[in-house]
């Protein structure tokens, strides 16, 4: 150990240091001495706590803002086209509606676009829907002049009213131009004036459905003509 007087190495045996004279006693009562100090100036430091560790967003305020008004932007865009598409209305949102895009369906040549106006009961069957397929794909359909009316309605069924429509079909073999009121219509009321052309369509998964057949099934040659006839 060393002699807090005069600096110099004294073995532990000795009674006092051997250059100074310092009594070997004082040597622990100056080492406990500085100990106690030391564990004082130990416990008056001041306590620093751990600084804890934060967690970086993985996407910052600004591109969350920017990514929000792009997916608002995306979704307006989409309702904008749809109202465009379908005149407002989304597709089957009222009991006409399944009727004005089976003739839109007709005049574009889609066959499941067609179908999927009608409800699962009255889809054709594999020999009907491949002759309703060669149709589509064999002929040109142009409409106008589409007239329809509800004639009444709850909240699971409705009767529509086919009042007018104008078909001109371009077969192989010519063109040819077919009218509701001269070509249906009028023979029918010759028979029985308070027959109509009327459409049957359900709510089915939500959304309305036809619940009906072209006129007389689904032969090729009747698909310009979308319901049944009854008298009201």
């Amino acid at each position: 150990m060393e002699c807090p007087i005069c600096g110099e190495q004294v073995p532990l045996n000795a009674e006092a240091c051997p250059l100074c004279g310092n009594p070997a006693e004082q040597f622990f009562l100056t080492e406990e001495a500085e100990s106690s100090i030391a564990r004082q100036q130990a416990l008056e430091l001041p306590y620093i706590p751990r600084r804890a560790f934060a967690l970086e967003p993985l996407f910052s305020r600004r591109t969350l803002i920017i990514a929000g008004f792009t997916g608002a932007a995306i979704i307006a865009g989409v309702v904008v086209l749809l109202s465009f598409l379908y005149g407002g209305k989304s597709p089957g949102s009222t009991p006409e509606q399944p009727i004005r895009l089976y003739y839109d369906a007709l005049s574009g040549k889609s066959l499941d676009d067609m179908l999927s106006l009608f409800a699962v009961k009255y889809q054709p069957k594999v020999l009907e829907r491949t002759g309703v397929g060669d149709a589509l794909a064999n002929d040109n359909y142009s409409v106008s002049g589409l007239v329809t009316r509800t004639l009444e309605k709850d909240d699971r069924k409705a009767r529509v009213v086919l009042e007018a429509v104008r078909v001109t079909v371009m077969k192989p073999g010519g063109k040819v131009d077919l009218s509701l009121v001269a070509d249906v219509i009028k023979p029918l009321q010759e028979q029985d004036p308070d027959l109509l052309i009327i459409v049957n369509v359900v709510k089915e998964a939500g959304a309305w459905k036809i619940a009906d057949r072209p006129l007389d099934g689904w032969a090729p040659d009747n698909l310009w003509v979308v319901g049944h006839a009854e008298a009201p």
